[in-house]
């Protein structure tokens, strides 16, 4: 890992040279790390077929963003975000993944605290940046989706943070999902 620690971290759409070398970096750290590096060839397999494919439907797009540590060429984390329309007048941006390199995922399984650092550090510039995405976007709504037990946990916490801070949004919880609405949108 080459966080120190209290380094910021970058929300940055992935291209084909990041993507070739995060695949490259991270099927060597999940060697390294007693992980089979297929897991990781499978899990960012998504990756390499979106930026193969161009942009797609713009009513319903993925993209592929990467949270990286200040100067490194390989992020931290990959995140999955669709742009989607539930009406004409409605879009959406979701964030359906926030997936951790195998050497940080290897360390928090541990239990080394740097690493939990560079996890909890990693969606938090997940979560602000696909924020700050979904109004590049002009999307209306962002979700965020609590794919498994730790992630809905992190989002209960999010949301409860969220509605004592006094926002400039609507957020709330529907199912597995956190939901945030500008509240223009709202009113």
């Amino acid at each position: 890992m080459d966080k120190k620690e209290g380094e910021a971290m970058q929300f940055e759409q992935l291209n084909e040279e990041s993507y070739k070398a995060t695949l490259e970096r991270w099927t060597w750290e999940a060697d390294a790390n007693d992980v089979f590096p297929h897991e990781v060839e499978r899990k960012l397999r998504w990756v390499g077929e979106l930026l193969s494919n161009g942009e797609g439907d713009p009513n319903h797009r993925s993209l592929a963003y990467g949270v990286f540590t200040v100067g490194s060429d390989v992020p931290a984390a990959v995140c999955e975000l669709v742009i989607s329309r539930k009406t004409m007048n409605e879009r959406w941006l979701k964030l359906l993944s926030v997936i951790l390199s195998p050497e940080v995922e290897a360390k928090v399984d541990a239990g080394d605290v740097e690493a939990i650092q560079t996890a909890v550090m990693a969606y938090r510039t997940a979560v602000s940046g696909a924020f700050d995405a979904q109004l590049e976007h002009n999307a209306d709504t962002l979700k965020l989706y609590g794919r498994n037990e730790a992630m809905l946990k992190l989002l209960t916490t999010l949301l409860a943070t969220l509605q004592s801070s006094g926002s400039d949004f609507d957020a709330k919880k529907e199912g597995r999902w956190l939901v945030l609405r500008s509240i223009s949108t709202t009113t």
